[in-house]
């Protein structure tokens, strides 16, 4: 798999640098579908919102951009 071409703040990412955040991301999601960011609603809804955005970012990692 070639790595996404990220760039931040007008810095492209090395694959290295691509790569961690795209492993980043994957853990990050796994680690919200275990264990959520708590029972209350504040947390249920910040949750659903971060795994909607993590699937945003992931879909154009894979897919490329929009």
């Amino acid at each position: 798999m070639r790595e996404a071409l990220i760039t931040i703040d007008g810095v492209e990412l090395s694959p290295a640098e691509s790569m961690t955040v795209r492993v980043a991301l994957s853990s990050f999601a796994s680690h919200l579908c275990e264990n959520g960011l708590g029972t209350d609603k504040t947390g249920k809804v910040l949750t659903v919102g971060y795994l909607k955005a993590v699937a945003s970012v992931t879909k154009l990692i894979y897919e490329g951009g929009r």
